[in-house]
């Protein structure tokens, strides 16, 4: 079998110990890499760097499968990334003996890395392990449900911030428009993952003020009308994230968000010091593939695991120029947040040789 050939940037990926933020744009070998760096962890195939000819550097302190964590941004991803491994091993002198064992190595999404996190640690957060997962779809029906009658329940009441946002908005918006039901979703879902950024407003809620008082940045005359409409926003998603929280207690169901928000708290809190443990003992290498399109309760999970020197190595690959989920939460401040911190504590790398696209090609695209 000839010699795997890897550029002299692979080559230093896929020797890199310390943590590493890897770059790398579309058509630059990102997934062999991956896949490359695994195998090497694994002390096999090595491979050749292609610039001096030299064999690369065996590792010197091989893993186990089980020791290996990749996570990905969908499960197609993750389908891919695991057959083209599965490959890897099969012509590996080592095939017979790890071809069945592939599926000790976790290979998925985030989603299910912190679904797995909270069934295995579930009495430590006092939740039932046997919770289902609502999908996308299932969660977003369930969701606007909760949220109509939260609005039509404080409209019932006379709530006259309810009322004043129905004047502005019609419930349910029209194709091109959102109604008082995508807003105050929306809202809900900001105030989920960002809490600390309605401080001001929270505290307004809890005094059971039914008109806001001003807050910074809302101090020109003209902003009345808009601050009262936020206040409404924040207060009716303040009462739906309530409902929506009862309604997933009862139903015993984890959303996509709740898996990674629960996992971030399990690790964050003093309590949870023994599963943090845990985790780090198993682990000697977190992978996570298109890291632009994080959030930052993603990189807070990332970072714990690693910790500060006690942890797994992480090889943060992505490419920023790709981002393109900050509908979903992503936001590619945390890429640059993160590429300071892992300066700082490791290696930033890049992969700049395009195998799919003609020089030329490239040449003007850049």
């Amino acid at each position: 079998m000839a010699e795997l050939q890897w550029t002299a940037e692979q080559a230093e990926a896929l020797t890199a110990t310390e943590h590493v933020l890897l770059t790398a744009n579309a058509g630059t070998g990102k997934t062999t890499t991956v896949v490359g760096k695994i195998m090497w962890l694994l002390g096999i195939q090595r491979g050749v760097d292609r610039s001096t000819g030299d064999r690369i550097a065996p590792c010197p302190n091989p893993c186990e499968l089980r020791e290996i964590v990749a996570i990905t941004f969908t499960e197609k991803a993750a389908v891919d990334l695991r057959n083209k491994l599965r490959q890897a091993i099969a012509t590996s002198p080592e095939a017979e003996a790890l071809r069945w064992r592939l599926d000790e190595a976790f290979i998925g999404t985030i989603h299910g890395f912190c679904g797995s996190l909270l069934r295995e640690h579930s009495l430590r957060l006092g939740i039932d392990p046997s919770f289902r997962v609502l999908d996308e779809r299932a969660s977003r029906v369930a969701q606007n449900e909760i949220v109509r009658e939260t609005i039509l329940g404080q409209l019932e009441k006379g709530d006259p911030l309810a009322e004043k946002l129905l004047r502005r908005y019609t419930l349910n918006g029209f194709r091109n428009s959102n109604g008082a039901v995508d807003l105050v979703r929306s809202t809900l879902s900001d105030l989920r993952w960002y809490p600390e950024r309605y401080a001001s407003w929270h505290e307004m809620y809890e005094e059971g003020l039914e008109s806001p008082r001003v807050v910074q940045g809302w101090d020109d005359p003209d902003d009345g009308d808009a601050l009262t409409l936020t206040y409404a926003l924040y207060t009716l998603a303040a009462r739906a994230l309530q409902a929506w929280d009862e309604y997933t207690d009862d139903e015993n169901a984890r959303d996509f968000d709740s898996l990674i928000l629960d996992a971030r708290a399990l690790l964050a809190a003093d309590g949870g010091q023994s599963a943090l443990a845990e985790v780090r003992r198993r682990c000697r290498i977190l992978i996570i593939d298109e890291f632009q399109d994080t959030n930052g309760a993603q990189r807070d999970i990332a970072f714990a695991i690693a910790g500060e020197g006690a942890g797994p190595q992480l090889f943060l690959v992505g490419d920023p120029k790709q981002s393109i989920y900050g509908f979903r939460g992503a936001d590619i401040a945390v890429w640059n947040e993160v590429r300071k911190t892992i300066a700082g504590r490791g290696r930033i790398l890049s992969l700049t040789r395009n195998f799919r696209s003609e020089p030329a090609v490239v040449e003007v695209v850049n």
